[in-house]
C-alpha cells in the first residue's frame, strides 16, 4: 500500500503546526467569527492548492493567514498538544584571551529553535530584549548563568563585565535605549556634546555605526508590535541604515567619531 501523502502547515512563527494527508480538508476561522472549509490536495513537500482555489507554499499560506488575522486548524481532527520541554546549552566565549562559559536553561515549547537563536548570538547574558525574543518567538523562558570549569555557578557578586574591542574614538552607551534608530543617533549625538540645534540640522553617516545585537533584537520585537511583516521589516532595518552585528557588554552601542555630518 503505498503511504499517503501529507500536507504540512505551519504557524506564523515558521514552526510545524500540524499535518492532513493528501485530499483531508481544513477549516479557516475569518476575524469576524465566521468559518469556511477547504479540501487540500498534495503538490509536493512544500506546496498545496486548496479546491476551488490556488497553489500555496507553505511559508506563504502562514504569513497569508497571520497577516489577515485568519486562524486553522483540521476539520476532523484536533490540534496536537504543544509539548512543553527543558533543555540546557552551554555558550564559550573568549574574553582576553580566556574562555568564559555561559549556562542556558529553556523551558518551553520551541526549545530546539531557541538554543539555535542562543548558540547562533553566542548570548551570554539575559536582558529584558532577549527574554521578549524568547517568549514571542519561541514560546519559551530562558535564565543564564555564569560558569567555571567544572560548571559551579559563579556568583553575580563575583563575576567581571565581557570586554570588548572597541575602535578609536568610540562611545559606549549602557542602560535604556530607544529602539528607533534616529533616536538612537540623536542620543549618541549628545554623547558627544552637541546641541539640539545642531542635532535638528544634522544627517548621520551610518557606516561609521555598530549596533549590538540587544538593539537589533529590540528593533524586531518592535517591529512586530508594529505588525511590520518580514518583507517590511527588511525595510525597516535597511531604511534605518546599515549595522553590524557586534556582541558588546549590555545595551551598548558603539559610535565611532566622525559619525555626525552637518546638514546641508
Amino acid at each position: 500500500m503505498e503511504n499517503p501523502k501529507i500536507i504540512r502547515f505551519l504557524d506564523s512563527k515558521y514552526r510545524d503546526y500540524f499535518t492532513i494527508e493528501d485530499g483531508e480538508e481544513i477549516i479557516i476561522t475569518y476575524p469576524s467569527g465566521e468559518t469556511v472549509t477547504r479540501q487540500c490536495f498534495y503538490e509536493g513537500e512544500c506546496h498545496f492548492r486548496t479546491k476551488g482555489g490556488g497553489t500555496y507554499h507553505i511559508d506563504q499560506f502562514a504569513e497569508i493567514m497571520k497577516r489577515n488575522g485568519n486562524t486553522y486548524a483540521p476539520a476532523n481532527k484536533p490540534l496536537p498538544e504543544k509539548v512543553i520541554a527543558t533543555r540546557e546549552c552551554r555558550v564559550a566565549v573568549e574574553d582576553g584571551g580566556q574562555f568564559r562559559c555561559f549556562k542556558w536553561i529553556i523551558v518551553g515549547v520551541d526549545v530546539e529553535r531557541c538554543m539555535g537563536d542562543i548558540y547562533y548570538s553566542q548570548r551570554t547574558e539575559r536582558t529584558v530584549f532577549s527574554d521578549t525574543i524568547f517568549k514571542r518567538w519561541y514560546d519559551c523562558e530562558a535564565t543564564v548563568v555564569e560558569v567555571d570549569l567544572h560548571d559551579n555557578e559563579i556568583p553575580e557578586t563575583e563575576r567581571q563585565p565581557l570586554g570588548a574591542e572597541l575602535p578609536d574614538g568610540a562611545v559606549v552607551l549602557d542602560g535604556e535605549i530607544p529602539f528607533k534608530l534616529d533616536e538612537l543617533y540623536d542620543m549618541v549625538a549628545r554623547e558627544y556634546g552637541y546641541g539640539e540645534a545642531a542635532i535638528d540640522n544634522m544627517r548621520y553617516e551610518p557606516s561609521k555605526i555598530l549596533v549590538s545585537k540587544h538593539i537589533l533584537d529590540q528593533q524586531y520585537v518592535a517591529a512586530e508590535d508594529a505588525g511590520i511583516d518580514s518583507i517590511g521589516y527588511a525595510m525597516y532595518q535597511a531604511n534605518s541604515g546599515p549595522k553590524q552585528d557586534k556582541t558588546l557588554k549590555g545595551n551598548a552601542v558603539v559610535v565611532q567619531d566622525g559619525f555626525f555630518i552637518k546638514a546641508g
